[in-house]
Formats: C-alpha cells, structure tokens, sequence
C-alpha cells in the first residue's frame, strides 16, 4: 500500500479497513430520472394503498357499528313497547282497582243507609 492504494493481495501493518460510503439517495437520485418519479410514485400509491386499507377498515368498522347500533335501537324498541304495554296494564288494573273502590264506598255508604233507617225504625217501634 504505498500512497494510500489497496493491493490485492497484500497485508498493510496498519490492518485499517476502508469502508466505502454510500451516498444517500437524495444525493444521488436525479429528481427528473425516471427511477426516481417511479419510486415516487411507488411510495404514493404504498401511501394510497395504506389509506385505502385505513379507510377500507373503517369502513368495516362502522358498517358493524352501525348494525349494533341498530340491534340497539330496535332492542330498545321493544322495551318502550313493553313498558308502555304493561304501564297501561297496571293503568287498567289501577282504573278497575279504583271502580272497585268506589263501589265498595258506595255500598258501605248505602249499608250506613240502611242501619241508620232501621234504628229510625226500631226507635219508633218501642216508643
């Protein structure tokens, strides 16, 4: 090795290795070659493939959403009909409760009626 040069074959005392670098690819990449508008574009449509997977899964995601939404909402439906089934029920029974009462209150008020008249009897029967 004498002015720096590597000869095959020969062993340096220094044992220095020599690493080449290589230039980054800005430095030497042509931005008008074809290679690199390719490559461009290569990354462009890996970019627009990720999204379109990004969006694709979305997409999914809220189709499945939605139909869960859905199930929901008729599930809850249901139960609004059911409440209202059953509180008109009760209503009903309430209603009918109250007819009831209110003909049980008139009978003990005619019961009171008729005791009061048959004391008014009886009192004139003794005397």
């Amino acid at each position: 090795m004498a002015n720096g040069e590597f000869v095959l074959g020969e062993d340096s005392e220094e044992e220095e290795e020599e690493v080449a670098v290589a230039p980054a690819a800005e430095e030497v990449a042509d931005p008008d070659s074809p290679s690199t508008k390719a490559s461009a574009t290569d990354d462009a449509t890996r970019e627009g493939c990720a999204d379109l997977s990004a969006l694709l899964s979305r997409s999914d995601t809220l189709r499945r959403h939605k139909k869960l939404v859905k199930r929901a909402s008729a599930g809850l439906e249901e139960w609004k009909q059911g409440t209202r089934r059953e509180t008109e029920r009760w209503l009903a029974v309430d209603e009918s409760l109250r007819s009831v009462h209110m003909m049980a209150k008139a009978a003990l008020g005619d019961l009171q009626g008729a005791r009061d008249a048959l004391r008014q009897c009886s009192s004139l029967l003794r005397n």
